[in-house]
């Protein structure tokens, strides 16, 4: 049986997976989330508790598919919140350790409000300084301001 073939069948069948699924090492590059939710999941026992789940677009051998990711960890929602992860963000996912030992890093941000934000600033920052109003002079003491 010819080896292309089997490759070409794994790998549609790994792009079509509904889920992102990584082995220690591995990465994956989300060109957009596309939702966030918290939903319940069943853990490793059996029980179920809450998880992060997210929507994202990511590129796969078969194009750009929506997959799902959900993570049950505090640890990982913290440190989205503090790469100011959110709707419309791209970044690269890498999970590193197996079992218990796995930790999920996130790495490559891109948030489209910082970005919005910064082209704003942009704009607006070269009206203010052609209206900027004349320097006041310096008060020595707070007798001097009236």
């Amino acid at each position: 049986m010819n080896t292309s073939i089997l490759g070409t069948y794994v790998a549609k069948k790994e792009a079509e997976k509904p889920y992102i699924s990584l082995k220690s090492g591995e990465s994956v590059k989300i060109l957009k989330v596309v939702a966030m939710d918290i939903v319940d999941k069943k853990n490793f026992n059996g029980v179920m508790e809450k998880a992060l789940e997210l929507k994202v677009n990511v590129d796969t051998s078969e194009g750009i598919l929506t997959k799902v990711y959900q993570n049950s960890s505090q640890k990982f929602a913290i440190q989205l919140m503090e790469k100011g992860i959110e709707v419309g963000s791209s970044f690269t996912l890498s999970r590193q350790g197996e079992t218990f030992q796995t930790v999920y890093v996130v790495t490559d941000v891109k948030n489209p409000s910082a970005a919005a934000t910064a082209s704003q600033g942009t704009i607006q920052a070269a009206p203010q300084a052609a209206t900027a109003a004349p320097a006041q002079p310096k008060a020595e003491s707070l007798d001097d301001i009236k």
